[in-house]
């Protein structure tokens, strides 16, 4: 399967995070991301750190796997993998993606790990 859009055809990708200042997904950071990933329309949907964790079971409870990007803690990541909702990754990430991934991530995770195995077929 190609993964190349046509021109005048944009990807969308879906967000679930927390409502929390320093790791929003705004300003600065959109602002790199979308001048680097041009045809990639992200729609950002903001929870409070509290609700987090409730929201993403329930999203993904259904199957229907709604969001392309979580933020997660690290401690649900067992859980979560347990129940099949993350892919792991580890094949993906070359000694190059490592270098711009904080290593205490790579620790916890055993690897980089991604809630939505569609976006790899």
């Amino acid at each position: 399967m190609s993964h190349e859009l046509s021109v005048g055809d944009t990807a969308k990708l879906r967000m679930l995070t927390v409502s929390y200042s320093p790791v929003m997904f705004e300003g600065a950071i959109r602002e790199k991301f979308e001048e680097a990933f041009r045809d990639v329309n992200v729609a950002v949907r903001y929870v409070p750190c509290g609700d987090l964790h409730d929201e993403i079971v329930a999203a993904m409870s259904t199957g229907d796997a709604e969001y392309d990007v979580l933020m997660i803690d690290n401690a649900w990541v067992p859980g979560f993998v347990e129940a099949g909702w993350l892919t792991d990754l580890t094949k993906y990430v070359t000694p190059e993606v490592k270098q711009n991934i904080p290593p205490k991530a790579l620790e916890v995770t055993d690897g980089f790990l991604s809630p939505r195995k569609r976006l790899l077929d």
